[in-house]
């Protein structure tokens, strides 16, 4: 066991290139939930908070060199290099949507699975410029068990 925050859930790690990075709060499906972003050592010591306050903050990715987070808040994704460092607001996400967001293997890009409205896209979106292409839409099945496109699972994509 790496820390002890009791009463309080800490989900959705992932290494990075100084350690571990996870989302801390409530990971319920409520209304009351809400998250935080912080890194550690991989020994669990040096906590450090990446990502806290106004608005809730959920890990998404880390880049293949372990430098850059992608994360979700305010209807939106995010990116922002590890650190001592501002996030930059990647693109707008609907209201009451999903989302499931990776980066390619070279960290230029984000492929982003979004569901709202009872419809689903999966677009590319280029990390310097916010650009997006659509890749694939879909139609919510609702009476069946999963999508037109389903969700993104990894970026396979090598150089």
């Amino acid at each position: 066991r790496l820390t002890r925050t009791g009463g309080v859930d800490e989900f959705e790690p992932r290494y990075f290139a100084g350690g571990i990075l996870f989302s801390r709060g409530d990971s319920s499906n409520t209304p009351a939930a809400y998250a935080d972003i912080y890194t550690m050592a991989a020994n669990g010591t040096k906590v450090k908070p990446q990502v806290r306050g106004v608005g809730s903050a959920y890990v998404e990715d880390v880049t293949a060199n372990g430098h850059t987070l992608l994360f979700r808040r305010d209807q939106g994704l995010w990116v922002k290099r590890i650190g001592p460092s501002k996030a930059r607001k990647l693109c707008q996400l609907p209201d009451g949507s999903e989302t499931n967001g990776v980066f390619s293997s070279d960290g230029r890009r984000v492929a982003a699975f979004v569901a709202a409205d009872e419809r689903e896209r999966l677009v590319a979106i280029d990390v310097a410029n916010g650009r997006q292409r659509d890749l694939a839409e879909g139609v919510d099945l609702t009476e069946g068990d999963g999508t037109t496109i389903g969700p993104v699972i990894s970026w396979q994509p090598v150089r």
